[in-house]
């Protein structure tokens, strides 16, 4: 394969073949590629302008007159529904206990039963029922309607029926929303910026340094933002939660966003996923967890070169590991010694664990969101195979963590140690005065 430059042309010689480009071309294709990149960057900048658009104007409006009904109430608790579908997405956990032992509210958990999700339907019922006291099927309009919620918090932005959309559900509630990825990143922002966070009432966020990424990625957002920190991280906050196993766990969690069509692209399975199975095999005197994003194995069974090794891959690790697929999972956080990972929330949820982390690493990835990048500067990263075979040599065979102290450092900088599921309660309970 050889290249170069014939007058006007780029001759390309492949086998003996030569095949000629106009240079012109080349350059007209390069600036039309990067005034496309130059109007999708303007397209986002304003989409926060949005905020201030008539219907958003007209959205902000009914949440004053729902608070202002709300704030009259002295003859029942305000009514906070959870909409759920996915146990694995389950952020509200210290939030819903905080609530419960409130007197002015009361918290509920409707489980979304749609047909595209049915078993996410039933493990979430399985999950939700034994650990809570409100637990509802939630699986039309009316059912929404018949729990009578004041306030409703989102799971997500994405997958919701048409009664459930933002602008329905502010016809009677206001509505809320804490990501479920603890670092939400201002990309995964932008696809449902216009249909879902600008009309939210509040949208509950980490820190500073979100807001900081949201204010510099979309012009005019940040109104209903609020800094809470987050909820999932109160696990870290509880004396009952100090590490008490000597398990060590080993974790192996591996992204869904391997292929070349992914948005994210933080995948990196095509060379760890086999490499990874095999090394825990050979390595048995480890207490192995498989964590697996909940949609790597749909992506696999999508996959050219994996569709036919997913069932068997996944047996395999069942076979030799604790394999976990469900919400909860701190537990295990807290008892292991290392996370193997290309999960971006992982990156944030494990920190507060003070253990190593190997940062699988793929150099297609979208650009992290500014709290993971802060995070991941003191984390192992493994570009490829030898890296990673490196990096367990080092942490889990010999036992080394050089750079334990500047993460342990980075948690006082970053973090408050204050309960984000205390702010929202107290937050909620002064706006409702």
């Amino acid at each position: 394969l050889g290249f170069y430059n014939d007058g006007d042309y780029k001759v390309i010689s492949l086998f003996g073949i030569k095949i000629k480009i106009k240079l012109k071309r080349l350059i007209l294709i390069k600036e039309l590629e990067e005034q496309k990149q130059q109007l999708e960057e303007q397209e986002r900048r304003v989409a926060g302008s949005y905020y201030y658009s008539k219907e958003c104007i007209n959205l902000r409006l009914q949440y004053e007159k729902k608070l202002s009904s709300l704030r009259m109430i002295n003859n029942r608790k305000i009514r906070i529904v959870f909409l759920v579908s996915d146990a694995r997405k389950w952020s509200y956990d210290y939030l819903y206990k905080k609530l419960e032992i409130n007197d002015r509210f009361e918290p509920i958990i409707a489980v979304r039963t749609i047909a595209t999700v049915v078993k996410e339907t039933s493990s979430a019922l399985a999950f939700f029922k034994p650990r809570y006291s409100n637990v509802f099927i939630c699986n039309e309009e009316t059912s929404l309607i018949q729990l009578s919620p004041d306030i409703v918090f989102y799971e997500q932005p994405w997958g919701l029926l048409p009664f459930e959309e933002v602008d329905n559900i502010a016809k009677f509630a206001l509505t809320c929303y804490v990501p479920y990825s603890v670092t939400e990143s201002a990309t995964s922002i932008y696809w449902h910026l216009k249909d879902f966070h600008l009309k939210l009432w509040k949208h509950f966020i980490l820190s500073p340094l979100v807001e900081d990424e949201y204010n510099q990625n979309f012009l005019y957002y940040g109104m209903n933002l609020v800094e809470s920190g987050h909820p999932k991280l109160d696990f870290w906050l509880k004396k009952e939660n100090e590490k008490k196993s000597k398990k060590n766990y080993v974790i192996f969690a591996p992204h869904f966003s391997f292929q070349t069509d992914s948005d994210l692209k933080y995948g990196t399975f095509r060379w760890s996923g086999l490499y990874m199975l095999n090394f825990a095999k050979s390595h048995p005197e480890f207490n192995w967890i498989f964590k697996p994003h909940g949609s790597l194995k749909e992506y696999l069974l999508k996959d050219e070169e994996f569709r036919h090794q997913a069932e068997d891959y996944f047996k395999e690790w069942k076979r030799i590991a604790i394999f976990y697929d469900s919400g909860s999972y701190f537990d295990y956080f807290r008892n292991s010694m290392c996370l193997i990972t290309d999960c971006g929330s992982f990156l944030t949820e494990y920190f507060f664990s003070g253990n190593p982390v190997i940062h699988l690493r793929s150099e297609e990835a979208k650009e992290y969101p500014f709290v993971s990048q802060q995070i991941i500067a003191n984390y192992y990263k493994a570009y490829d195979v030898a890296s990673l075979s490196k990096n367990l040599d080092q942490i889990l065979i010999k036992r080394e963590d050089p750079m334990k102290m500047d993460r342990i450092k980075n948690m006082d900088r970053l973090f408050s140690k204050t309960s984000a599921s205390e702010y929202i309660c107290d937050y909620l309970e002064k706006e409702l005065k």
